[in-house]
């Protein structure tokens, strides 16, 4: 296996369209190593020239690392480095608000199941906010959802039923509420992240639903009135969604891992 395929990289593509170039150009700003961190999952959030994200491994510590790096590949820097007490494997993206990004890790932590953490866009001020149990939710997939001070997401694993949660969270740790526990019938081991349009919040599951493939959920922000929207099955509408919802023209868009008529 070769180092790219190993560590990862990070990429930009500059789309030129206009004037008749038609053409896009490839630029490879960053090889990811075990000492910059590898295997990065999530997106990555601009402020100004400088983008920043996460890699789920590598570092200091072994436990990931988050990053940042100018838009014209100078500049990399190591804002944290995750480790076994504090959080390590982050999955998805960092939100933002005001001076400080907040994300998640999928283990590490106090009970070693993932935690919820903030720190400051400069670096400083790292603060687990909250740690997982188990019985209130384990090892989150993906990134948080901000509703003015409080964070949502999602559990993989946990819960009453060990099949995830939805959760939410105020922006300094405090009044934790796992809104609902998936239990198979109504999905389970939900990915990635919540998407928000109006008061409801929308995602998918990876398992679980009428099928066993999936399904596609809302609820409200106040944690009432959960609907269980689609239910995959293979077949007809694919199978085992892993990645977010996007919201468009009142329409929800998205993609199944498997399934669909060639059952790819």
């Amino acid at each position: 296996m070769d180092s790219m395929k190993k560590y990862g990289f990070l990429l930009i593509c500059f789309f030129y369209l206009g004037l008749g170039l038609g053409r896009a150009q490839f630029r490879n700003l960053l090889d990811f190593n075990p000492v910059k961190g590898y295997n990065p999952y999530g997106s990555l959030t601009l402020i100004g020239n400088v983008l920043y994200g996460m890699a789920n491994n590598g570092g200091a510590y072994g436990g990931g690392v988050i990053f940042s790096i100018n838009t014209n590949g100078s500049g990399y820097r190591i804002l944290y480095n995750f480790n076994s007490t504090t959080g390590k494997e982050p999955w998805g993206d960092l939100t933002i608000s005001g001076g400080k990004f907040y994300g998640t890790t999928y283990t590490g932590g106090t009970n070693d199941s993932g935690c919820v953490f903030s720190i400051d866009t400069n670096g400083s001020g790292y603060r687990d906010l909250f740690n997982f149990t188990g019985p209130n939710g384990a090892n989150p997939p993906g990134s948080l959802t901000l509703v003015r001070n409080r964070l949502y997401g999602l559990t993989t694993f946990g819960g009453i039923y060990h099949s995830g949660c939805i959760f939410s969270v105020d922006t300094d740790g405090s009044n934790y509420k796992d809104m609902l526990d998936f239990n198979g019938l109504n999905g389970g081991q939900p990915r990635r992240s919540l998407a928000l349009v109006g008061s409801r919040l929308y995602g998918m599951t990876y398992l679980g639903g009428i099928n066993s493939w999936g399904t596609i959920f809302s609820i409200d922000t106040n944690g009432t009135g959960f609907k269980d929207i689609l239910n995959f099955d293979r077949v007809t509408n694919g199978a085992e969604p892993k990645g977010n919802l996007t919201y468009y023209g009142n329409l929800l868009y998205g993609m199944a891992s498997d399934g669909g008529v060639y059952n790819l």
